[in-house]
């Protein structure tokens, strides 16, 4: 703490006297997190003309990094009793000080918010988002997390099975007490305590061709992390038909790739069955009891398909549409491969760019 500073809890009795002019000096943004009644706002490039000649002047950013530097500049400039809120805002509201208008949705998400590709626009688009996770296993469970994290309003969680001892490794929304329960209600409650305010929509189903279309009319995304051909192809086969973007991922020992299916936005790459055309007739996919996984390999890929999830709700152009993403994480390598459409795929080959594929080989 140099000289020019002073602590919230010696200003706010000076405040109140009116011995001290308070200046904040936060974006509307930060504000939005919570103000305080007697502070004068002003933004930074203002400051000279918002200080009280005749007043000690106290100037208030979020943390009293930024403050400092704009007291700084005054002092420069001659005005000899202007100080900065040491600790700033964050420092004020630790120490128990008058706040008022708190929002707890904007104070959750103000990191997030401060990024030039998302800001209260873009928050506001993931608060009524819809996203649809088939399986909460080893890629659901971390995909799940970030979302509700990232202020997803809705999630539609669809998995069939329980919680068993040997998927704790890397199924990290379930703990050891809710071995034998359904995966949907278990990753409920932990999501639910991570954040009171999203909704859950649960189905303790597996997804088929025949229940796609109810279980997941209401996405705007999908987040295939099933175990099973039948699974992939009728969520490849609602989002095709849907419009909606379908975030694959599949993971097996150290290795696992990721892609986004989106023939509306990319119709150049095709869909899912573009990339595995002979799902019909190919082997199911070995389980994690069968190849074995490391249990950082689909947190690692579930974490990206929340981010890609998340880059299209806010309609981001570096989504990895038209890519398929490979990751080795023994080696520490990551590949990158163009998709291109089959015109004979029967789901969406409506089109004529050329396209080839091969069998799925991976599992979550």
């Amino acid at each position: 703490m140099t000289e020019f500073e002073i602590s919230p809890q010696v200003a706010w009795p000076q405040i109140q006297a009116g011995q001290l002019q308070l200046i904040d000096v936060r974006s509307p943004l930060e504000r939005r997190i919570g103000h305080i009644a007697a502070a004068h706002v002003c933004a930074p490039t203002e400051l000279p003309a918002c200080v009280d000649q005749g007043t000690p002047t106290v100037v208030m950013c979020a943390r009293g990094i930024s403050s400092a530097q704009c007291v700084a500049a005054l002092r420069k400039a001659g005005h000899e009793h202007v100080f900065n809120l040491t600790g700033g805002f964050a420092a004020w509201h630790s120490a128990g000080l008058p706040v008022i208008n708190e929002d707890p949705w904007f104070e959750r998400h103000q990191r997030q918010m401060v990024l030039p590709e998302v800001g209260e626009s873009g928050q506001l688009k993931l608060r009524d988002a819809s996203i649809a996770l088939i399986g909460v296993g080893g890629l659901g469970c971390p995909a799940a997390q970030y979302l509700a994290a990232a202020g997803v309003g809705h999630l539609i969680l669809i998995d069939p099975d329980q919680v068993e001892r040997s998927n704790l490794h890397r199924q990290i929304l379930h703990d050891d007490a809710a071995v034998g329960t359904l995966k949907v209600d278990s990753a409920q409650t932990r999501l639910l305590a991570m954040n009171p305010d999203l909704k859950l929509t649960t189905h303790a189903l597996r997804l088929t061709a025949s229940n796609a279309s109810s279980l997941l009319r209401d996405a705007e995304v999908i987040i295939d992390g099933s175990d099973n051909l039948d699974s992939r192809e009728a969520s490849n086969g609602y989002a095709v038909e849907a419009g909606v973007p379908l975030v694959y991922a599949a993971v097996e020992q150290w290795r696992g790739q990721l892609a986004v299916f989106h023939p509306q936005r990319a119709p150049e790459a095709g869909c899912y069955q573009c990339l595995f055309p002979a799902i019909d007739q190919a082997p199911s996919p070995r389980t994690c009891a069968e190849a074995g996984v490391m249990g950082v390999v689909p947190a690692v890929l579930g974490s990206l398909q929340a981010s890609e999830a998340i880059k299209c709700i806010l309609d981001h152009d570096q989504a990895l549409r038209g890519r398929l993403l490979r990751l080795d994480v023994l080696a520490m390598r990551f590949r990158e491969a163009q998709l291109r459409r089959d015109p004979q795929c029967p789901v969406c080959g409506s089109h004529s760019d050329p396209g080839h594929g091969h069998p799925a080989t991976m599992a979550p």
